[in-house]
């Protein structure tokens, strides 16, 4: 006779579910931690290609990771974790998805529109295909405030020493001999001035977003207060570099 205490239900994730959930997710921490702050001195590209080439992989073990987890849950009757056209975004991915294959067909040079040129920013349809796929493992994944938390967090975290490296470069203080003035145009670890304001804008909105949940709080905690005195020079970095 099996003890009531050792039954579980019937469509809880196995062990294996759970250890893949948790694996997807530490791969879009680890691609947004990585991907802005990365570059290598000593290779050719420096920047897009060395960044690309570790999304993609950390890419390709994240849908490693949820291929098995597919396996095991279609011993499960439903999975609530299904994403269709009515997602929000879905069908624009899909749009973009499909656009990017009939033009990397019918392209003069398809092999590097397929593959990308390392010499150059790699931008390819594989590229695409990679921050497609990144999407679905979070658009799938993403079911807890706490894990919405822990991406917030981590992208705001992640733009500090961003941040920081661009203020040094206007500064003057930029350790690296790059070949043109960097206190004039500063890029940052994202190697261009445009491509870094882009990406700080997101950290830069979301963390005024942040203070003004702490700021709202009543009473004030001193949970709060810690987040502002966290945010308010995250926030601060971020809005000056931009």
């Amino acid at each position: 006779m099996t003890h009531p205490a050792s039954t579980t239900h019937p469509d809880a994730p196995s062990r294996l579910a759970n250890w893949c959930d948790r694996f997807i997710e530490a791969g879009w921490l680890a691609a947004v931690v990585i991907t802005p702050l990365f570059f290598n001195i000593f290779s050719l590209g420096v920047f897009e290609a060395d960044k690309l080439t570790l999304l993609r992989a950390i890419v390709l073990l994240m849908a490693a990771a949820w291929g098995i987890r597919r396996l095991d849950a279609a011993r499960a009757p439903a999975d609530d974790r299904t994403v269709t056209a009515r997602t929000p975004l879905v069908a624009p991915v899909l749009a973009l998805i499909a656009v990017t294959a009939v033009s990397t067909a019918f392209s003069v040079a398809p092999r590097i529109s397929l593959f990308g040129d390392h010499t150059q920013r790699f931008a390819s349809a594989i590229t695409l295909l990679s921050v497609a796929v990144l999407f679905f493992m979070i658009a799938q994944g993403l079911r807890t405030r706490a894990q919405f938390d822990r991406l917030i967090t981590t992208i705001l975290l992640t733009s500090l020493p961003i941040s920081l490296y661009g203020l040094a470069q206007a500064l003057r203080g930029d350790p690296f001999p790059w070949g043109s003035p960097t206190d004039e145009r500063v890029t940052s670890t994202l190697g261009n001035p445009i491509f870094l304001a882009a990406y700080l804008c997101f950290p830069f909105f979301v963390g005024l977003g942040r203070l003004a949940e702490a700021f709202a709080a009543r009473p004030l905690r001193l949970v709060d207060l810690a987040r502002v005195a966290l945010l308010l020079p995250i926030v601060v970095l971020d809005g000056v570099v931009v």
